[in-house]
């Protein structure tokens, strides 16, 4: 498992940062991913369809190693600050998924966004500028989640499940390696994946920064020091 070193943070705050739960909610991912490999004519992410084989052969070793990334592997609209602030501001509406958002069967849905939801409210009040780089989330996002309610999170996890998806569902090359590095050896090291993983991360953030013409909150020296 990638462990940055965030060496500008205190050491109580990194050990704080819940790791166990961001590699549940990894694990629930890609477990879903492969079940739907597997029983799905039409998936619901075209990533399943480009990596339908080396998902279904997947081991459960394998998929445990997958998932033992320092990153959130599942996206839930985290950089689109525009689209928290219009649900939040009128939680009975129902918003349309927009075209092309394919999504989870709802319970196994639900179940992942209320996970996902649960990691990202807990890993902003522990340190929102590490969230912002581990689950790639926006800095008004992350003020967002913090101020929402917990009692809130089932409810809103029922109404948007089908924004939860996973990350980079477009990026069958970064899928595709991982993968194949946690079928060979489950126990090899992930190091060079991981950095990559930042890497792409960070190129998220600062496209999003860009469109939004914001780059002073752009959290790139909490990155681990050998980024």
């Amino acid at each position: 498992m990638l462990n940055p070193d965030f060496s500008s943070r205190p050491m109580d705050t990194a050990r704080a940062f819940p790791f166990a739960a961001l590699q549940d909610v990894n694990h629930r991912c890609i477990e879903l991913l492969v079940h739907a490999a597997r029983i799905s004519i039409t998936p619901p992410f075209s990533l399943i369809a480009h990596l339908r084989e080396p998902l279904r052969r997947s081991t459960p070793e394998s998929r445990r190693a997958a998932a033992s990334r320092g990153v959130l592997l599942v996206d839930m609209q985290f950089d689109q600050p525009a689209w928290w602030r219009r649900v939040l501001s009128e939680p009975e509406r129902a918003f349309r998924s927009g075209p092309g958002c394919g999504a989870f069967p709802r319970q196994s849905g639900i179940a992942l966004a209320r996970a996902t939801l649960a990691l990202a409210w807990n890993a902003v009040q522990t340190d929102r500028t590490v969230a912002g780089v581990l689950l790639g989330m926006d800095a008004e996002v992350a003020t967002l989640i913090s101020s929402l309610p917990l009692t809130r999170i089932d409810r809103f996890a029922t109404r948007h499940f089908r924004r939860v998806r996973p990350r980079w569902a477009d990026r069958t090359d970064f899928w595709g390696e991982l993968l194949r590095l946690c079928e060979s050896d489950p126990n090899a090291s992930t190091h060079e994946l991981d950095l990559k993983a930042l890497r792409i991360l960070l190129g998220d953030t600062l496209r999003a920064a860009r469109r939004a013409g914001d780059r002073g909150s752009l959290p790139t020296r909490y990155l681990p020091s050998h980024y």
